[in-house]
């Protein structure tokens, strides 16, 4: 059953109050320091860019290189900007560390908000199907970290 509009902004702002205050707390703890964190990479054309305008320049985009160079911290500070409504093309900011993702839950995407939950500790209440519907809305970034993991 697809939520009303208003339903479906509700969860939104839900699911970004989670993610911004969650996020902030992961990267103080990881870097010692609140956001901003400007990261460039270069692409393969030699050109560096911005996590934002690489993916300004293409809807998919896969960022590599070894660890510690910073690919999840610059993940989770994109979705943070995202939840904080400083990138306005993104209504649902979604980053999704593959490494501690269940396998069943690959399949089931009403079952994001229990992970989400689990993963960062915090009562996460969402309509089931609000991360199938942000999906086919398509105003939410998924990004997967640690597909090599």
């Amino acid at each position: 059953m697809a939520l009303s509009e208003s339903e479906y902004r509700e969860n939104a702002a839900a699911f970004k109050e989670f993610w911004k205050t969650h996020i902030s707390e992961i990267l103080y703890r990881q870097t010692g320091m609140f956001p901003p964190f400007p990261s460039k990479f270069t692409a393969s054309d030699g050109t560096e860019h911005t996590l934002e305008q690489a993916l300004d320049r293409t809807p998919r985009a896969l960022f590599y290189g070894d660890g510690g160079t910073g690919k999840t911290t610059a993940f989770r500070y994109h979705s943070y900007r995202a939840a904080a409504d400083e990138l306005p093309q993104v209504s649902v900011p979604l980053v999704v560390e593959l490494f501690g993702l269940p396998p069943e839950l690959i399949s089931q995407p009403d079952r994001l908000p229990e992970y989400l939950s689990y993963l960062y500790g915090a009562n996460l209440t969402l309509n089931n199907s609000f991360f199938r519907e942000s999906l086919n809305r398509g105003d939410t970034v998924v990004i997967l970290d640690g597909l090599d993991e």
